[in-house]
């Protein structure tokens, strides 16, 4: 996934300009159906934020062109490289 290379930080400051909320409210949430196993410190855990982000992120997220610019920005340059090369294939 895109998001795996943000840092916790990026990927918080995504989900706020989804919902400012979202997190708030996951924290309301969760505790009644997860139970005494809800940690929440669980939410600000990188991958959960990631597995969060990808779940409630817009279907035209990367229509944005600011957001697929920092997509790419986050990008190791192996996979970059690989990118290019995978639309180089295709034609683009």
């Amino acid at each position: 996934m895109v998001w795996e290379y943000w840092s916790t930080r990026y990927l918080q400051q995504a989900l706020d300009e989804i919902d400012e909320d979202l997190l708030d409210d996951l924290e309301e949430i969760l505790p009644p159906l997860r139970g005494d196993s809800f940690n929440p410190t669980e939410l600000s855990n990188r991958s959960n934020l990631v597995e969060i982000l990808s779940a409630f992120a817009p279907s035209d997220y990367f229509k944005n062109k600011e957001n697929m610019q920092q997509c790419l920005d986050f990008l190791p340059i192996n996979k970059l490289r690989d990118l290019v090369s995978k639309m180089n294939d295709l034609g683009f």
